[in-house]
């Protein structure tokens, strides 16, 4: 998820970066035409012309992205620390190699192209004749006029409405995440994982060594209820193709159904509830009935107009059939965003399994309960490893770490577009009110007011960024609709997000145009006058 999110945030910033310097460049062309008309005059074609122009952006580019490398050869520590929680340091290896300089010789070019062929079109398709005479004339049609940097203006603020909305969207959809209920009790509960079995272990001998980590786990001190599962909570588990018998809706051929070998007491230490007959517990060992509980989404979609108590369930591996004594409330098994699905338990005392997770509830915290167990395990399987002894509400915070990254990651673009939305906002109306000094001063020699000068040159400047604002909240719907898939909680872009996300980019760019417009209003009629 996070690579997507990343992409195309990373997309967005550059069109914005690239209208920008576009919005700079055709303002540093305009007060370059007399300059440009007279190589024009002196025999220089207007290809040349748009040529250099073209080669100087393009020679921006690349020193802009050399910048980003060293940026970014300075930043890699930081990014290291965003990684997810089981990543180890040299694990990944995230240094700048062959194939990231050739990207960025790559998005060095195409960027080039892009923010220099617009100001070399503007330029070259001027009629500069009249510049010799008079260098940069004031645009006609006066202050309501738009141009190629109004136009690039509302593009870059219409992107940045879309980033921070999507920032808003995501940091919603993760508030979304942690509200989900699991189904399970994550309070006071903790998990660690580890391998009881040993080189070349008989199945009895591996169900032994799992009776006593059980016994020596219960006995720890603070431990109210322990019990072994071989699978984790909000981890995948393996599938089995089986056979529900007496349902329409199962294959001829089976179903690929998600299996947990659990131990005795596993569903009160979990905190799941069984809504029909009877959990897992010593009567399910080795030898006698194999039996399973079913969950409710199991239940439901194989007998839908009966009880699945006493049902049978084949396994082309055995041919004993499973008998269903039980079935248990639904809950999130492998990711907090996954829809109800059928999942099965087996009783891990018929099913023996070396790798398990050991379940502890207690009294105390998480932590404590784990700082007593540990030790007492490791005793028990010297030479294993205790894997992952978290507390489960970790577990939880650890499923969110790639939304938790989509957000942040958002959340940073999203104030970047907003520097950038600003930045070319406040250049487009400093350049317009420069080359109107002298309209300006007629105005207040005319009996003008400051106040009328200021709100004149910033509703000149708001009127693309309104413009901007509009076009980027009505792409927000669709834009939010690809995005569903990524997202918690079904969150969808609201109308408070866009609202918020509009609000701070006015904010933002009226605050670039009133610098300005206030140093436009305390100009000198007089001097100004004079000077023109």
């Amino acid at each position: 998820m996070s690579s997507i999110v990343a992409d195309v945030a990373v997309g967005l910033v550059l069109l914005i970066a690239c209208a920008n310097v576009a919005n700079l460049l055709v303002a540093r062309g305009r007060a370059r035409r007399r300059e440009l008309a007279i190589r024009v005059s002196l025999g220089a074609g207007r290809e040349r012309l748009g040529r250099q122009l073209l080669t100087e952006g393009l020679l921006l580019s690349f020193l802009g992205g050399l910048a980003g490398l060293v940026v970014a050869a300075w930043t890699l520590p930081a990014l290291w620390r965003l990684r997810p929680p089981f990543l180890e340091a040299g694990d990944l290896d995230l240094g700048l190699d062959p194939r990231a300089l050739a990207f960025t010789l790559v998005v060095c070019i195409v960027a080039g192209i892009v923010f220099s062929l617009a100001p070399a079109m503007d330029i070259t398709r001027a009629s500069l004749v009249a510049a010799v005479r008079v260098g940069e004339p004031a645009p006609r049609g006066g202050w309501r006029r738009w141009g190629l940097r109004h136009v690039l203006v509302a593009a870059q603020v219409a992107l940045a409405v879309v980033l921070l909305a999507g920032a808003g969207l995501f940091v919603e959809s993760l508030q979304a995440a942690r509200r989900i209920d699991t189904g399970f009790d994550a309070e006071a509960l903790a998990v660690l994982s580890l391998n009881t079995g040993a080189l070349g272990a008989t199945p009895e001998q591996t169900a032994a060594t799992l009776e006593r980590v059980i016994e020596e786990a219960s006995a720890t001190p603070g431990v109210e209820l322990a019990a072994l599962a071989s699978g984790a909570p909000l981890s995948f588990a393996p599938q089995l193709r089986l056979q529900p018998e007496g349902s329409e809706e199962a294959s001829p051929d089976g179903t690929y159904i998600a299996v947990n070998d659990v131990g005795p007491g596993y569903f009160d230490t979990m905190g799941i509830a069984i809504l029909e007959g009877r959990a897992l517990d010593r009567r399910d060992r080795s030898g006698g009935l194999q039996a399973v509980v079913v969950n409710q989404s199991f239940a439901r979609r194989y007998w839908p107009n009966g009880s699945a108590l006493g049902r049978q369930i084949r396994w082309p591996a055995s041919d004993q059939p499973w008998l269903v004594v039980g079935v248990a409330e639904d809950v999130k098994y492998a990711t907090l965003g996954e829809l109800p699905q059928p999942y099965l338990y087996r009783s891990l005392e018929q099913f023996p399994n070396p790798n398990v997770t050991l379940h502890l509830r207690g009294g105390a915290a998480p932590g404590e309960l784990l700082a007593a167990a540990v030790p007492r395990i490791e005793r028990l399987v010297p030479d294993q490893p205790i894997l992952d002894p978290l507390p489960v509400a970790a577990v939880i915070e650890r499923s969110l770490w790639a939304g938790s990254l989509g957000a942040t990651l958002l959340a940073a673009f999203g104030a970047l577009a907003l520097a950038l939305a600003a930045t070319g906002v406040y250049g487009v109306v400093a350049q317009a009110a420069g080359a109107r000094r002298r309209e300006v001063g007629i105005r207040m020699a005319l009996g003008a007011r400051r106040r009328g000068v200021v709100s004149l040159i910033v509703v000149q400047g708001m009127t693309p960024v309104l413009a901007g604002a509009i076009a980027g909240a009505a792409l927000c719907a669709p834009l939010s609709r690809l995005a569903v898939g990524l997202l918690y909680g079904g969150a969808e872009v609201s109308p408070s997000i866009v609202f918020g996300a509009v609000a701070v980019l006015a904010a933002a760019s009226l605050a670039a145009c009133a610098a300005p417009a206030l140093r436009a209003s305390r100009l000198d009629p007089v001097s100004t006058l004079r000077a023109e």
